[in-house]
């Protein structure tokens, strides 16, 4: 019986993968360290941890700044209305980051979750050297902002030198990932994205990003009906194209668009996809009461 490419990526033996090693393969990437009890985007260490095991090799961090300018993994920011989100209701003087750091996260819809620090990204990116880690800079979107951060990870990376090709940078302006790779990370590019729907012009990006040695992109998926062939475009030129879907329902498709990784939120196994299907229902239903608790309590 031929194997799904799911079961094909939990047999696969990766050594100190790099990011080099992930076009011309299919990987899955999962997308603020993948669903965790129903909840998307947890960017915590359980999340990791579990589809770590189920042979998951790629995963993106969301990272945002607590309020005395520390890097935390978090979609994206530190305050109130995303500490709601995560389901933690205590209103500190300041959002700081031993006050984060301390915090249980999404308490009522899981049995409480760990956040994560920049320097934890670090260990656990040399912890599990067959990994490759994105950082999802999502609202730094300016020179200043990126070199601020670049300093910041290359100060917790220090010796370690050799991670940086195991890191990819996401940046969502094209002066912005030139500026990731001239400092000798990998950067990723993310087309199509709010702040650049209004390029028209593929064969002129993909020139100014090879001649910055920019071999990355991310492409969301759902717009490659509204722009047909851009996504084709990027992989034939020799990028290694990420595409965003939320679950595994159209691998076909996006390989047949030469896409090399697929971020996502979950990933259904087709022998037990109704039994996991179900699972992940029952855990988004969970969820959902949570959300409501904390808008008639908050």
């Amino acid at each position: 019986m031929m194997k799904t490419i799911w079961q094909l990526q939990r047999q696969q033996n990766f050594n100190t993968m790099t990011v080099h090693e992930l076009k011309g393969k299919f990987n899955y990437c999962m997308h603020g360290l993948g669903a965790f009890a129903g909840v998307r985007q947890t960017n915590t260490k359980e999340a990791f941890l579990r589809w770590y095991k189920k042979g998951v090799k790629v995963f993106e961090f969301d990272i945002g700044k607590t309020t005395d300018n520390k890097y935390v993994a978090v979609a994206h920011t530190v305050d109130e209305k995303s500490m709601r989100r995560m389901e933690v209701f205590e209103k500190p003087n300041v959002y700081d980051f031993d006050w984060f750091m301390k915090q249980t996260l999404f308490s009522l819809s899981t049995k409480g979750l760990t956040p994560i620090s920049l320097q934890n990204i670090i260990d656990m990116l040399s912890e599990y050297n067959d990994t490759v880690f994105m950082l999802d800079l999502f609202g730094m979107f300016t020179e200043e902002q990126i070199l601020n951060f670049l300093d910041v990870l290359s100060l917790c990376i220090g010796e370690k030198t050799e991670l940086k090709e195991r890191f990819l940078i996401e940046a969502y302006t094209t002066e912005t990932v030139a500026i990731v790779s001239k400092l000798g990370y990998k950067g990723i590019y993310c087309a199509r994205y709010e702040y650049n729907m209004g390029e028209n012009d593929v064969d002129a990006v993909i020139s100014f990003l090879k001649e910055n040695s920019v071999l990355f992109i991310s492409y969301p998926f759902m717009y490659t009906e509204k722009f047909p062939g851009e996504i084709e475009k990027y992989s034939e030129s020799g990028m290694t194209v990420f595409s965003r879907t939320k679950y595994n329902n159209k691998n076909k498709k996006l390989m047949d668009c030469g896409v090399s990784v697929n971020i996502v939120s979950y990933v259904f196994d087709k022998k037990v996809c109704v039994f996991q299907y179900l699972r992940y229902m029952l855990a988004c239903t969970r969820r959902l009461l949570a959300k409501i608790y904390v808008r008639i309590k908050y």
